[in-house]
């Protein structure tokens, strides 16, 4: 296409056939973060504070069903926790819950 007619037509084209097959609906910013921990990093960063500590509060339930509580602090004025079945869940849990916090006080 475009050594028979010039950018162009392969613009028209790309525009036409893939930008025109997406759907932009409208989606707010909590739902477009799929790494709770690392935006909280990159905020507390950005904020100045410290970088976020996670402990294991507590463990629940047997083996073959634990569910985990994991505690986030960022700085001495943040705390938070978040709960899910495996250590990677609650932390995620826990730090958008944090980012919850840090959006009130900006």
């Amino acid at each position: 296409m475009y050594l028979d007619g010039g950018i162009d037509p392969p613009r028209a084209f790309v525009v036409d056939q893939l930008v025109g097959a997406w759907d932009f609906t409208d989606v707010s910013a909590s739902d477009q973060v799929q790494d709770y921990k690392t935006a909280l990093q990159e905020r507390a960063r950005a904020m100045k504070l410290p970088q976020p500590r996670y402990s294991i509060a507590m463990e629940n339930g047997p083996d073959h069903a634990k569910t985990f509580v994991v505690e986030v602090r960022v700085g001495p004025g943040y705390v938070s926790r978040g709960e899910g079945s495996s250590k990677k869940a609650a932390g995620q849990d826990a730090a958008k819950a944090i980012l919850d916090q840090l959006k009130l006080t900006v």
